[in-house]
């Protein structure tokens, strides 16, 4: 660990007014890759909120009771899939039967047996 304060709690890292800025202390100056991360995980913290007023817990905001499940994960993934390949979202949105929309799946991705396919 590089970490001079791996005994600290976050409210002696934090700066209590200006939730943005955290004061990490190292016990050796970064490398390149090590200062990307760390930008990488200041920005992973810049939309935690902290409370004062309130006890830490940790909540899974993609479930409605808060908990995680693999469930809830692939749910999240396959929204996220859907907004990146637009093709997939058009093909899987219930415009048709199941089995209508599984072969235009199948199509989509290339796995449909035809002359094309085979010839490749």
């Amino acid at each position: 660990m590089i970490s001079a304060q791996q005994e600290a709690m976050i409210a002696d890292i934090v700066d209590s007014r200006n939730q943005d800025n955290w004061d990490f202390h190292f016990t050796r100056g970064l490398r390149d890759w090590e200062n990307v991360q760390l930008l990488t995980l200041v920005q992973l913290l810049s939309v935690v909120q902290l409370y004062e007023s309130q006890e830490d817990c940790i909540e899974w905001s993609w479930s409605k009771n808060l908990t995680f499940s693999v469930k809830s994960a692939y749910s999240k993934w396959e929204d996220q899939k859907f907004i990146e390949d637009k093709e997939l979202y058009e093909v899987w949105k219930n415009i048709g039967p199941p089995k209508v929309e599984l072969f235009a799946w199948m199509a989509v991705q290339e796995c449909v047996s035809t002359r094309s396919a085979l010839v490749r």
